[in-house]
């Protein structure tokens, strides 16, 4: 019975230690994706885009990742799938990075 509380035991630290090691992964994942995403929009702004209507960036901002300008706080606008990232909504995407219309983060699904 000893030998396999003992199994039971490596299980559970392999079970944890993978968990975490993928939720490291993830969040240096969020953290390459937001800084291409801010890029971007530091971009668009340059090229004298207007950001208020709160567009979708790009839909794979790195893979699995939109970009998408939103307002804070939230105004009906964001809530309009025009100005929303298709493959997100469509589940394409697992995660999407909000920014502001000065390219400051505003969130992820992360946070």
């Amino acid at each position: 019975m000893k030998f396999i509380g003992f199994i039971a035991l490596i299980a559970l630290a392999a079970v944890a230690y993978f968990a975490v090691t993928a939720r490291d992964e993830l969040e240096v994942e969020e953290t390459e994706a937001v800084a291409a995403c801010q890029e971007l929009c530091e971009i668009r702004l340059v090229q004298g885009e207007d950001l208020s209507p709160g567009p979708c960036l790009d839909e794979a901002v790195i893979p699995n990742w939109v970009c998408d300008v939103a307002h804070s706080p939230r105004k009906s606008v964001d809530d309009d799938p025009v100005n929303q990232c298709g493959s997100f909504r469509n589940k394409r995407a697992a995660h999407y990075i909000e920014l502001d219309e000065n390219c400051d983060l505003i969130r992820t699904d992360l946070q």
